[in-house]
C-alpha cells in the first residue's frame, strides 16, 4: 500500500512539472521572437564519479549527489519541450554549443581560462570586463545564435524571419488545417534524440 501510494506521488509530481516545463516554453515562445538556448551534453556532465579499480575516483559522494540534481532537472527534457514549443508556435529557435561560452568575454571577445574567477564573477583578463558568469555566458550564447541564424538566413536568402502563425493566417489556412501540420509532442522528440 505504500508503494502504491509513493508511485502515485511520483506520477503526479511528474505530470505537474511536465505540466509547469510546457507552461514555461509557451511563455518564451509567445514572448520572443528568436531563442538561443545552449546545448548541452548531460551524459557527459552526469557521468559516474567512481572510476576504475586502478584510478578510483575522488568525492564520489558529491559528484552522485550533484548527478541526482542535475537529473532531476532534466535539462534535455526541458530543451525538447522548449524545442516542440517553438515548432509549434513559429518561433525560430537555434541549439548552440556550449564550449567556451563560460570563459569568453561578451564585451571583446577575448578566451581564457581564467577569467572565470569563480561560480559567479566573470573579470576578463583583456579589457577588464567584470560581469555575472553567468549573465556574461548568456550573452556569449545569445551573440553565438544570432550569428547562425544569420547565417542560414543569408544562405538561404530568406529577407527575415515570419511567424508561423502569421504566415498561415497570410496564407488563408484555417487553424484546422494547420493543426494536421504540428510537430510531434516532446514525448515523441524525446524518443528520437
Amino acid at each position: 500500500r505504500r508503494r502504491l501510494l509513493n508511485r502515485r506521488l511520483r506520477g503526479k509530481v511528474a505530470r505537474q512539472r511536465r505540466h509547469q516545463r510546457r507552461a514555461w516554453a509557451n511563455r518564451l515562445t509567445h514572448r520572443y521572437d528568436t531563442l538561443c538556448v545552449e546545448k548541452l551534453k548531460t551524459r557527459n556532465m552526469t557521468r559516474s564519479g567512481r572510476g576504475t579499480s586502478e584510478t578510483p575516483g575522488s568525492n564520489v559522494r558529491q559528484k552522485s549527489g550533484l548527478n541526482r540534481s542535475l537529473l532531476g532537472v532534466a535539462p534535455a527534457e526541458q530543451t525538447a519541450i522548449l524545442v516542440w514549443a517553438a515548432q509549434r508556435n513559429g518561433t525560430p529557435i537555434e541549439l548552440v554549443p556550449a564550449h567556451g561560452t563560460s570563459r569568453r568575454c561578451n564585451a571583446c571577445g577575448f578566451t581564457h581560462p581564467k577569467n572565470r574567477e569563480s561560480q559567479a564573477l566573470f573579470r576578463c583578463r583583456a579589457c577588464g570586463h567584470t560581469d555575472n558568469a553567468d549573465a556574461n555566458a548568456a550573452g556569449n550564447i545569445r551573440d553565438r545564435g544570432v550569428a547562425a541564424i544569420r547565417a542560414r538566413m543569408d544562405a538561404s536568402g530568406e529577407a527575415g524571419l515570419v511567424r508561423q502563425a502569421n504566415w498561415r493566417r497570410i496564407a488563408g489556412e484555417s487553424p484546422a488545417e494547420g493543426r494536421n501540420n504540428q510537430p510531434p509532442s516532446p514525448r515523441v522528440m524525446r524518443r528520437s534524440l
